[in-house]
């Protein structure tokens, strides 16, 4: 188990992000947090690769291929393709989660729980994270049982079983054949 305010920042044009995963250096996938500065940034090309954002504090202005203007909360997610021009314009700092991955290589599917969640039989050959977005959120993994604090996250491969009771987000992933 790690917290996302204990990996290391790394800076990019429009602030910082930490990196929660990515599966090889030339990666497939990659799920970060990045805070973004306020003012107007542009988010990096990642041409060949779909996006998932979802907003985890404060709100922004997402411009997206200089199209009208998209107005995220941490109610919402926006999925685009990496290629896409994006521009964020912002008063507050805003942080942020993010998946990046390839299509046409990773089955990636986003959901966002709350209340209680039970994962049986995960059988298939992927990874599963877990990314707690309120504390004192539970977790219940085989017998054991744990407190997950606010940007707490774990990373589990399949076979796996568990419970959460709480707000989470939930990203599983697994090649395509």
């Amino acid at each position: 188990m790690n917290n996302m305010k204990n990996l290391i920042p790394k800076k990019w044009s429009g602030g910082i992000t930490r990196e929660i995963f990515r599966d090889k250096f030339d990666f497939d996938i990659r799920i970060s947090c990045a805070e973004i500065y306020p003012g107007e940034n542009v988010f990096s090309d990642f041409t060949g690769y779909k996006r998932i954002l979802k907003i985890l504090e404060s709100n922004v202005i997402i411009k997206k291929n200089n199209d009208r203007d998209l107005f995220l909360n941490p109610d919402n997610i926006f999925i685009f393709d990496g290629s896409d021009t994006v521009k964020s314009i912002n008063e507050d700092l805003v942080l942020d989660f993010n998946v990046i991955y390839k299509p046409e290589f990773l089955q990636v599917s986003f959901e966002e729980i709350k209340g209680v969640y039970n994962l049986y039989n995960f059988d298939d050959q992927g990874t599963i994270l877990i990314f707690s977005l309120e504390n004192d959120n539970n977790l219940f993994l085989n017998d054991y049982n744990s407190k997950l604090e606010k940007y707490d996250f774990l990373i589990l491969d399949s076979p796996v079983e568990f419970k959460l009771e709480g707000k989470f987000i939930l990203i599983k992933f697994h090649k395509k054949n």
